[in-house]
């Protein structure tokens, strides 16, 4: 896709804010979509998309609440109830929310229970809302105009009558907290203060006393750079808040807060060093200052020793009579530790289990009267519930929802008169003495009469992973390269096949220990190559990019080796563009804690230069020439836009796109040009494609989608043009007609 997006970058991108050309219109409606059939990638699996629990209180049952669906239809609610000491039982469905629910969040007491979140229909995201008395009988709540928008990611019932929900809004730029009277049907609601333009902030822990004294966390910072969590309180039921006050230090994470008897917990993580996290809570009474609880600093260990390297911090908390339970879920095992803090502040781990869903999976402990938690996880779209039984000493599990992961779009080219497209998906498996990761790659190609679900590739390409695809149309030549996992490493492999012949290894590129293809290309200067290559499978390893030539995709040398940049860990090179004189490669460098910055690397024939924007949270996504210079297009603080250069010592900004508005590189069709992306305003969320008559003047057009999905892929072939999306459970795609006449591709236009 990196090739057909490196087009007349100067027609890419309209932009608001710094330019002073016309914004784009709001949809347009010329284009024709038909719906292709991809059964024979997606299936029926119903999947678990989001989850969350809600603690007993006296005789009422424990719930878990799940957000599930499968493909082409809305996602739902899901509610399973169970009694003391008791496995989840009756899984039964709310009608009364409509829409395809994206998430959930949920909380009761003695005797009120609520549940909610945000829905997406017909391009709109709204927040809902249901309640019950007895976790039997459930009914919707209207919500006012201001509640609706705030997209609802948080929910908390601090006594018998109030309910208060918080949501990140528009764009996730508008916080929003609302305090619901149940007695009187009357809503408070306060906005907080937004992020700056360069900055932004998320939702991640409410909670309220229950005389009201109201605590919202949230985790907040420049685009691109380590959040700080901070929090803001309201000692007025809700009216107004004060903050924001810092909770932990920079780079430190929050999963939730919740109100323990006499204290407000919160729990997390603490950076302790690149990527490397450990469990840490903090603690506030009045919320206008924390305390860091050093009893929380547990260590997380590998057969029972503790291991400094393991990356792992603590979930979202629960609580049952000032009593907190919490799970901490390494990032990169499949093990899930259950611990508790009791009344007087201390913490012991409760219990702990070696077979997850997932390696990192998300998880949950709640007390339900024994002397250990249950504890509900999810992972690969399914649902497990871990319950300690008395008798044998030990926990027991049962899957509530066994499903695999969605498949994902991960490769679209041109191909000869198709569209050549690959989707995969990661599958994790489990035995008794041990577990593994693979990934499971589908193969079709995209014509006229729909999706032919045949491999295209060569014979060895099914099973591989990063899968990435050239072709030059003059000669007919196509270059395919991969990574496989194979016996502990993941070394590339590459293969080419021109016209009238079959497909052949290439030599020059494969091996490695891990060789991770990132791009292929074809310029006017030849084939190219790139790939992530380490001395390790580890992480711990830098993973900084090479780049390989060829003359005719036969044979490959490399030509640039070790592209990084100061401090980075990580190099990932999207695209590669050349005057003929000059090669770029462009991308984004990462650090080992997780910040990115939109890199280059340019040569002219001598050794490799690397240039970097001064803005962290950035990345290049297509570059081309453009002027006698060059210009990437990419998404730099929160804004997509385009950036150009004569000299490649510097990228300035030429054109940004408001917040909201996404919109790749262009494609050059008889009619004008197109484009791939998303929008996401008051009017209309979700993929869209973008249309211009001149290359100036561009509107958009929704993408026909039934439930939310990701932004769109656009791509041609001959007469052929395809959108692609993906959705929560699988992937969607569509023949488009814009009129009468074939569809001309222009790809890297030098003028």
């Amino acid at each position: 896709m990196r090739a057909v997006l490196a087009v007349m970058a100067a027609l890419v991108l309209v932009f608001s804010g710094c330019s002073n050309r016309p914004a784009p219109a709001p949809h347009r409606s010329d284009a024709t979509f038909t719906s292709v059939d991809l059964g024979a990638w997606n299936d029926e699996t119903e999947r678990v998309s989001d989850f969350t629990v809600v603690a007993p209180v006296g005789a009422l049952p424990r719930l878990t609440v799940a957000s599930m669906g499968t493909v082409g239809r809305p996602r739902h609610i899901t509610v399973w109830t169970a009694a003391a000491t008791e496995g989840s039982v009756r899984p039964t469905t709310l009608a009364d929310v409509p829409g395809d629910v994206v998430g959930v969040s949920a909380d009761g007491s003695a005797g009120l229970t609520a549940i909610g979140g945000t829905t997406w229909q017909d391009g709109h995201y709204s927040s809902y809302l249901v309640t019950s008395r007895d976790r039997s009988a459930w009914s919707s709540v209207a919500l006012p105009a201001d509640v609706a928008a705030s997209r609802i990611t948080r929910v908390a019932v601090p006594n018998a009558q109030t309910v208060v929900v918080a949501g990140d809004g528009l764009q996730g730029r508008a916080q929003r907290v609302s305090v619901l009277d149940t007695s009187r049907g009357t809503w408070t609601s306060a906005a907080l203060p937004a992020p700056g333009p360069t900055s932004r902030q998320t939702i991640t822990g409410l909670d309220a006393t229950p005389d009201l004294r109201v605590l919202v966390t949230l985790s907040a910072g420049a685009d691109g750079e380590l959040p700080t969590p901070v929090s803001f309180v309201s000692s007025d039921k809700g009216a107004t808040f004060t903050g924001p006050t810092s909770v932990a230090p920079k780079g430190s994470s929050i999963a939730g807060v919740v109100w323990a008897s006499t204290t407000f917990v919160a729990t997390g993580g603490i950076r302790v060093g690149g990527d490397t996290r450990r469990p840490r809570a903090w603690t506030t009474q009045d919320g206008a200052s924390w305390t860091s609880d050093e009893h929380s600093a547990l260590e997380v260990g590998r057969n029972g020793k503790a291991a400094p390297d393991i990356d792992a911090q603590y979930g979202a908390p629960t609580e049952v009579s000032g009593v907190v339970d919490v799970t901490v879920s390494p990032a990169d095992l499949p093990n899930i530790f259950f611990w508790r803090r009791g009344t007087s502040g201390g913490w012991q781990q409760t219990g702990s289990t070696t077979r997850a869903l997932a390696i990192g999976p998300s998880s949950l402990a709640v007390a339900d009267g024994s002397s250990a938690p249950a504890v509900v996880s999810g992972g690969s779209r399914s649902l497990r519930e871990y319950r300690w039984a008395e008798q044998s000493g030990d926990f027991t599990s049962t899957d509530l929802v066994s499903a695999t992961s969605a498949m994902r779009t991960s490769m679209v080219e041109a191909g000869a008169g198709a569209i050549n497209t690959a989707v995969g998906a990661q599958r994790f498996t489990q035995t008794a003495e041990s577990w593994s990761t693979s990934a499971v790659q589908r193969y079709g190609q995209l014509t006229d009469d729909g999706l032919a679900p045949v491999d295209w590739g060569p014979s060895g390409l099914p099973g591989s992973v990063d899968v990435k695809s050239a072709a030059d149309p003059q000669s007919g030549t196509t270059v395919v390269a991969a990574t496989k996992h194979t016996d502990g490493a993941f070394p590339g492999f590459a293969w080419v096949k021109t016209s009238g012949a079959d497909w052949a290894p290439s030599t020059g590129f494969d091996g490695g220990t891990f060789r991770h293809v990132t791009a292929v290309e074809h310029l006017d200067t030849g084939w190219y190559i790139a790939a992530q290559e380490a001395a390790t499978t580890s992480y711990d390893s830098a993973r900084p990019e090479t780049i390989w030539h060829s003359n005719d995709g036969v044979q490959w040398t490399a030509i640039a080796t070790g592209l990084l940049a100061e401090g980075a860990h990580e190099a990932t090179v999207n695209d590669l563009c050349s005057d003929g004189t000059r090669t770029v490669a462009v991308g984004r460098t990462l650090t080992q804690a997780g910040v990115s910055t939109a890199t280059w690397w340019s040569s002219d024939g001598g050794p490799w230069v690397t240039g970097s924007l001064d803005s962290v949270g950035g990345e290049f996504d297509s570059c081309a020439v453009q002027d006698g210079g060059f210009r990437a297009t990419g998404t730099v603080d929160g804004r997509s836009g385009m950036w150009t250069t004569s000299d490649l010592k510097t990228f300035a900004p030429d054109l940004l796109l408001d917040h909201g508005l996404e919109r790749a590189a262009a494609v050059r069709v008889d009619s004008g040009w197109v484009a791939g992306g998303s929008v996401d305003t008051a009017d209309y969320s979700g993929p869209v494609l973008w249309t211009s008559r001149d290359g100036v003047q561009w509107s958009w057009q929704r993408v026909p989608v039934g439930t939310e999905s990701s932004r769109s892929t656009v791509e041609t072939a001959g007469r052929l043009l395809a959108v692609l999306v993906d959705t929560a459970d699988g992937v969607a795609a569509w023949r488009v007609s814009l009129g009468p006449g074939p569809v001309v591709t222009e790809r890297r236009p030098t003028g």
